[in-house]
């Protein structure tokens, strides 16, 4: 009977691969916690969906002539959006942004009768933040 020469793997050899394993479950890890965890957006160092919440504007319209109130909110509106009756959001140029307590109006960009304005904020690091979630009805 012939003995059977059998080796294993050296331990360089599996030590290597073991620190391999590890840095590629770490590195998915890693990826995977980068996309579930949402970087927090902010003004005045709150959460921004939250100055999004107490944004309090008069909205009116006239033909495609939208005029805007800024009721004394501490955010200043950067920009506007208007969603149509159609569903689709479309442009309104403000020209300049409206301080707290000040008034704008702009024209819409397209085809529909307004239904909503949506507002734009800055955040701490002077990105646009479109107000989605809090969509202000307009008044005709």
């Amino acid at each position: 009977i012939r003995a059977i020469n059998k080796k294993g793997v050296s331990p360089v050899v599996a030590t290597v691969l073991l620190i391999t394993m590890s840095v590629i479950v770490i590195a998915i890890i890693f990826i995977w916690a980068r996309s579930v965890i949402e970087p927090s957006v902010t003004k005045f160092e709150n959460p921004i969906d939250t100055v999004c919440e107490n944004v309090n504007l008069r909205v009116s319209v006239a033909g495609s002539l939208v005029s805007i109130v800024n009721n004394g909110n501490q955010a200043t509106i950067e920009g506007v959006k208007v969603r149509v009756d159609t569903g689709e959001i479309v442009g309104c140029d403000l020209g300049s942004p409206i301080p707290p307590a000040g008034a704008g109006s702009c024209t819409i960009d397209g085809e529909g009768t307004p239904e909503a304005l949506i507002p734009i904020l800055k955040d701490d690091n002077g990105q646009p933040y479109n107000c989605d979630k809090n969509e202000k009805s307009i008044t005709s």
